[in-house]
């Protein structure tokens, strides 16, 4: 069961909700039926591990971080 993000054309509303098979979706201000699924950041994969920049700093273990060797 996802939560998905919402977004209504209608009145401009965004929402999250929790969707269970293939539930109808309206807009929570409106009662819109058009409403459109928009990109969740929250389900986004990606890399957990720090990136160092270039001139070998800034990240946790480069030089000038936090000191762990």
């Amino acid at each position: 069961m996802p939560i998905y993000e919402y977004q209504c054309p209608d009145c401009g509303t965004e929402f999250q909700k929790l969707v269970y098979g293939q539930t109808a979706v309206v807009c929570p201000s409106c009662q819109s039926p058009e409403v459109r699924r928009t990109l969740s950041l929250f389900g986004i994969r990606g890399s957990s591990r720090p990136v160092a920049s270039e001139g070998g700093g800034g990240a946790c273990c480069g030089p000038g971080g936090c000191g762990c060797q």
